[in-house]
């Protein structure tokens, strides 16, 4: 497995641990059998997040994650699916991840952590647009974060 992955941190609201979320995003990849990656996991601010969702998505409000495919290679993410290689930037809005943990009672590192499947999901070739793909989608989440708790890296 080759796998190159970069932690930028240019938030202060949530203190990382940069070497356990190398390790946590490793194990998802190895989990979800990619062999190849070169993936930057980016911590930023809610502004941060509202301006590249604007700028990219033309969505003018904060999100909790966006992922963005950098492969250059002329792949449908379908086929990328079968020959398991990502290469991609994953942003997180960790002012979200505090959010979403007390509405939904679970901690900021959990919550942190279910970003990162959920952008490594979308550069795998998994979309959320309709009810269907959420609901497929938040298995394959809850598939992942099960395997982690019970093996955790």
């Amino acid at each position: 497995m080759l796998y190159t992955i970069h932690i930028h941190n240019q938030q202060r609201r949530i203190d990382l641990n940069s070497i356990l979320i190398k390790k946590f995003v490793q194990a998802v990849l190895q989990y979800l059998k990619v062999y190849e990656a070169d993936l930057s996991v980016v911590f930023v601010t809610d502004k941060k997040i509202q301006s590249i969702n604007r700028k990219f998505l033309n969505h003018d409000f904060p999100t909790d994650v966006i992922s963005f495919d950098l492969s250059e290679k002329q792949l449908s993410r379908v086929k990328r699916v079968k020959i398991h290689l990502i290469e991609g930037e994953i942003y997180i809005s960790t002012a979200s991840a505090v959010r979403n943990a007390k509405e939904y009672g679970s901690s900021n590192i959990e919550e942190i952590l279910l970003y990162i499947i959920h952008g490594i999901l979308h550069l795998l070739g998994h979309n959320d647009h309709s009810s269907q793909e959420r609901k497929r989608m938040r298995r394959k989440e809850q598939e992942v974060m099960d395997f982690l708790r019970r093996n955790r890296p």
